[in-house]
């Protein structure tokens, strides 16, 4: 199966990848990016540092998404958690020079540090249960969804 890939979804994907932080001291996780398969389309959870503001954004690659989350209380709090847990898992992830979109059921984690990329990926379902060393961290950025989506179902406004 395909997915729809939108190009404002790709250059919003870009910019997360891109990401460089100037916040975050030298050798600190300064963003965080999760990236999940579905039919018909890929989420993508990016979590940046920005100023004494973390970003926070959830896009889907056939369109649409949230941006600028991380100015509300739910998410900027959940945001502040997983922040704190890339600082714990940054060195189990090893560094990859690639990131490609995930297969129908796969989730990827990057933890982005000075412009590098450290990432794991495997089945969904793995992180869900807690099968993977790293579930922590996929549980805890899915605790920002929740929160966005919280947000996003309350009617405020971004």
């Amino acid at each position: 199966m395909a997915y729809v890939i939108e190009p404002t979804y790709e250059r919003l994907r870009e910019l997360a990848f891109a990401w460089r932080g100037t916040e975050a001291p030298t050798g600190s996780p300064n963003g965080f990016i999760l990236e999940t398969g579905y039919p018909p389309a890929v989420f993508t959870l990016a979590v940046l540092r920005d100023r004494p503001v973390v970003a926070v954004s959830l896009y889907f690659s056939n369109g649409g998404g949230i941006i600028g989350a991380g100015t509300h209380k739910g998410p900027a709090d959940a945001a502040a958690a997983l922040a704190r847990m890339t600082v714990r898992f940054k060195d189990a992830l090893p560094q990859v020079r690639e990131n490609p979109l995930p297969s129908l059921g796969e989730a990827r984690l990057y933890i982005l540090i000075d412009g590098i990329w450290r990432g794991v990926s495997g089945p969904e379902v793995d992180f869900g249960q807690g099968r993977m060393a790293t579930s922590p961290l996929f549980h805890a950025a899915h605790r920002v969804i929740a929160e966005v989506m919280k947000f996003r179902e309350s009617g405020a406004p971004p």
